[in-house]
């Protein structure tokens, strides 16, 4: 069925959909906004997941091996890709001077926040050795390569308008 009420323009879903619905994490993302109202500031959340809503993506991981989720009761790391835009939503409904920003994938924020340069700095270093720089190269790859952690993984940032002002957006945001 879809969305009654108020809400009801949100609901992109068919029959059929399969809906994944983490409440804890709406909660959170709301207490932390309510957090930085009181008291100002900011939060940057980043995890693997989704700026368009998610499907079907919980897993059981055991022993570093994908296994089903139900397969071994209390044995099994279980995991699911997070709903950014249900986290951005949450901000959304609570009042205050908070504001979301993005999410964004991890590589083009890291590269905006001048991952290139810093790295290609301490690779050219005199004091850093040929391998620290492969180290260096290789955990950078991992990190901002789309077909790696760079596209995957998402950054939200919460940004108070109160300690920053109305127009301001946070780096990596721009």
């Amino acid at each position: 069925g879809k969305v009654k009420g108020d809400n009801n323009e949100k609901d992109d879903a068919s029959d059929g959909d399969i809906v994944e619905v983490c409440p804890e994490g709406m909660s959170l993302v709301q207490d932390m906004t309510k957090r930085i109202n009181k008291c100002g500031g900011g939060a940057l959340i980043i995890d693997y997941g989704s700026d368009v809503g998610t499907g079907d993506t919980i897993r059981g991981f055991s022993k570093h091996k994908q296994v089903h989720f139900l397969s071994l009761p209390g044995k099994v790391d279980v995991t699911a890709d997070v709903d950014f835009n249900a986290l951005k939503y949450a901000v959304h409904q609570v009042e205050g001077h908070t504001k979301p920003f993005g999410p964004m994938p991890q590589g083009q924020f890291l590269v905006s926040l001048g991952a290139v340069e810093r790295v290609e700095a301490l690779i050219s270093c005199d004091a850093t050795s040929e391998e620290q720089a492969e180290n260096l190269y290789s955990a950078f790859e991992t990190l901002v390569l789309p077909e790696k952690m760079g596209e995957r993984f998402k950054v939200l940032a919460l940004s108070s308008e109160q300690t920053f002002g109305s127009n301001h957006v946070p780096p990596g945001f721009m």
